[in-house]
């Protein structure tokens, strides 16, 4: 046990008012204020009793003579020190419910059930805050990282473009979207960082936000996208997820991604990493206002994938759509855009067939 709680150590047989004593002198001694620790005779945990225990215990008739163990909290909010310290371990995500009612400590426990520290819960939620980096700073990808950013994500922006890397550093943007600017002026060098592709990234999350276009023969061209991999794949680490983002063909994510992510990383999907597909569907104009607003579809390689998914983006929107299968992502994208494409072709044709009998198309829709 270290020994600066040892003044806050007591056991289960310790009157209340001794206690109390105690926890009344943790100020002046620097430690937590308004909590003991009850251990055994090996100091390891078995409850805690706050100040606020005690009040609520005399309030019900308990007295100050009585033992701490009728009223000590036996099951107090504890994290082990490997998850503390394992900056990868994504804790938060199985404990989120539980922490919304800790008013204030947080236990860290070694393999002994010994505490070794107390902390705030602000600590927790802070260390706990993923790291985020976005693949590829096209429209996709820059609106998706300034707004990650703007909800307290550490997020680091990455494109092989060198002069796209060097106007964003300056808060200059290279495309435009309302509001776009403002933001980034606000996070680039906070909660926003810029660099290429030739710079090493050590993040949590990655999110791939490049381009899939197509040839002349109506083929995708996944040259960026099969880079944009090789780049995670080379910086990728144990309990890291990964999130495709970009318009791809069905099945990309399965049998083109993962494969390449475990060959050049030597780790394995099934228990090493996450992957989800997570498609944007925003339109230019309304891209800030609509990944904050529109329903999230959202799929994961496994459970465990698709739970982590869910937790970074809800702390975006309140709306979540989860799919069944990576597939089924990635053709929701697909007919999203097919839809967009088919309304705005029709919308052209009614216009050109209007416009040769002098109707206002815009009169006749209203």
């Amino acid at each position: 046990m270290i020994n600066k709680y040892n003044s806050i150590l007591v056991s289960p047989n310790t009157k209340i008012k001794d206690v109390l004593e105690k926890i009344n002198q943790a100020p002046h001694d620097h430690l937590p204020p308004g909590i003991a620790l009850i251990v055994n005779d090996s100091n390891s945990l078995l409850g805690i009793v706050t100040d606020g225990d005690i009040r609520r215990a005399l309030l019900d008739n308990h007295n100050l003579d009585e033992l701490v163990d009728v009223i000590m909290n036996k099951s107090p909010f504890t994290i082990t020190e490997l998850e503390y310290a394992d900056k990868n371990n994504n804790y938060l995500s199985n404990y989120d419910d539980k922490l919304k009612t800790i008013t204030q400590n947080i236990l860290i426990i070694n393999d002994r059930n010994q505490v070794v520290d107390i902390l705030d819960k602000s600590q927790i939620i802070q260390k706990s805050i993923p790291s985020i980096s976005v693949i590829g700073l096209g429209y996709v990808g820059l609106t998706l990282a300034v707004s990650l950013a703007d909800v307290g994500f550490k997020v680091t922006g990455i494109d092989s473009n060198e002069e796209i890397v060097d106007k964003l550093n300056q808060g200059i943007p290279h495309i435009h979207e309302i509001g776009l600017e403002s933001l980034l002026k606000f996070h680039i060098g906070k909660n926003l960082t810029v660099q290429s592709t030739s710079s090493q990234s050590d993040s949590d999350v990655y999110i791939l936000c490049v381009q899939t276009p197509i040839d002349e023969n109506n083929e995708p061209i996944l040259e960026y996208l099969n880079g944009a991999t090789q780049y995670v794949a080379d910086n990728l680490s144990k309990n890291n997820l990964v999130i495709i983002r970009s318009t791809v063909p069905i099945g990309t994510t399965r049998t083109n991604i993962i494969p390449l992510l475990e060959e050049s990383s030597n780790l394995n999907s099934d228990k090493d990493f996450y992957v989800s597909s997570a498609p944007e569907r925003t339109i230019t104009g309304k891209a800030l206002k609509e990944i904050r607003e529109l329903p999230q579809v959202i799929a994961g390689f496994n459970s465990t994938s698709l739970q982590l998914a869910n937790n970074l983006f809800n702390k975006l929107t309140s709306t979540i759509v989860n799919v069944d299968s990576l597939e089924e992502a990635e053709l929701i994208k697909l007919m999203d855009n097919s839809f967009r494409d088919l309304i705005f072709a029709y919308s052209n044709q009614i216009a050109l067939i209007a416009d040769n009998y002098n109707i206002d198309t815009s009169k006749l829709i209203q």
